[in-house]
């Protein structure tokens, strides 16, 4: 008899602590008690993270067995293809409820750029006066900084942005950054598989590759994409980034609204903010809230979400080809060439 996979799949989170974490992401999530988080990842594909599912027929199952079990079916075409390049997405949330203690930054990597290793980074919630550290600090000498750096990787070394709400940036590999106190943001990411878990995330210095990029003029991108939503009913729909396969969508709904999906190409990460809605695929339901994230199997088609009473807000991340699935979708809503391609995101040196 074949085993049968459940569409839409919960895992159960991975808390991180950190000098920087307390317990105001608990409580924005709705998860009070316990330990304090720094990061809470909802969703990775890599082994050495080995999330396990919360409920339901595979409960405890951990990710690298549900891959040996359901492979394509559940993975989808792209995500196998990050796997065997070494990669692996991931989903978290993050804060900080005290000034940062280390910085972080993914690992390069050499991967074919179909594959990039990038980071989506969304700011959900800031207190006033709360900071996004990005990128060296403008008065601080390229070498000097790489020799700091390598010392003591301190946020005090880059340059100090407004965390506003609602913003979107899209991180390069390489890029150096820190959360300031009062943030709680959303990670959607394309990294480097490392048997050590936090391995080119929270540095201890730069060295090899990431050294060698730490040369080069820091980089960052505030995306203009945040702009081009489109009214879909009453419905709004943003596209926040969109970088190689990774890309992320904010859903704030007051109606119904389905997603064509090709099967089998990748899953879909729902990830609740505010209000609840219900989530239908593969003759399957579950109920998002804030907070809550669930996984779509790769082998869904459409996805259709209901917002309940007084609307809901959701991020959906996924992989997806650029060149056909965003563009075709984007340009079946009136946006022009020009506009698509600064979905990339804009790169420029810090003013």
């Amino acid at each position: 008899m074949t085993e049968r996979l459940p569409t839409l799949l919960r895992f159960r989170e991975l808390i991180l602590d950190r000098p920087e974490g307390g317990t105001r992401l608990r409580d924005w999530l709705g998860r009070p008690g316990g330990a304090r988080a720094a990061e809470t990842v909802e969703f990775s594909s890599d082994p050495y993270r080995s999330l396990k599912v919360a409920e339901g027929p595979l409960a405890d199952a951990a990710w690298p067995e549900l891959i040996e079990r359901f492979g394509p079916e559940l993975a989808g075409r792209r995500m196998l293809e990050l796997k065997e390049a070494g990669l692996a997405l991931e989903v978290k949330f993050l804060a900080a409820d005290a000034t940062a203690g280390g910085v972080r930054m993914l690992t390069p990597a050499a991967e074919d750029p179909p594959t990039p290793v990038a980071e989506g980074l969304t700011v959900l919630d800031s207190a006033p006066s709360a900071a996004l550290y990005l990128g060296r600090r403008r008065n601080l000498p390229a070498e000097q900084f790489v020799a700091c750096l390598r010392q003591d990787p301190s946020p005090d070394l880059l340059q100090e942005h407004p965390a506003e709400t609602g913003t979107s940036l899209l991180l390069p590999a390489g890029f150096p950054w820190a959360p300031g106190r009062g943030v709680i943001a959303h990670s959607a990411a394309v990294r480097r598989v490392d048997k050590g878990t936090l391995e080119g995330r929270l540095i201890a210095g730069a060295r090899g590759p990431a050294a060698e990029s730490l040369r080069t003029p820091i980089l960052y991108s505030r995306l203009v994409a945040k702009s081009l939503g489109w009214l879909d009913g009453p419905n709004a729909i943003t596209w926040l980034y969109s970088a190689g396969w990774l890309s992320t969508l904010r859903l704030d709904l007051r109606q119904s609204w389905s997603a064509g999906r090709a099967a089998g190409e990748s899953p879909a990460i729902v990830t609740g903010l505010d209000g609840r809605a219900l989530v239908f695929a593969g003759g399957e339901m579950e109920s998002v809230g804030p907070g809550v994230t669930v996984l779509i199997a790769a082998s869904a088609g459409t996805v259709r979400l209901h917002p309940e009473a007084g609307g809901a807000s959701l991020l959906l991340t996924w992989l997806l080809d650029p060149d056909t699935e965003r563009d075709v979708t984007l340009t079946g809503r009136g946006l022009s060439r020009r506009e698509i391609d600064g979905l990339k995101g804009v790169f420029g040196k810090e003013a």
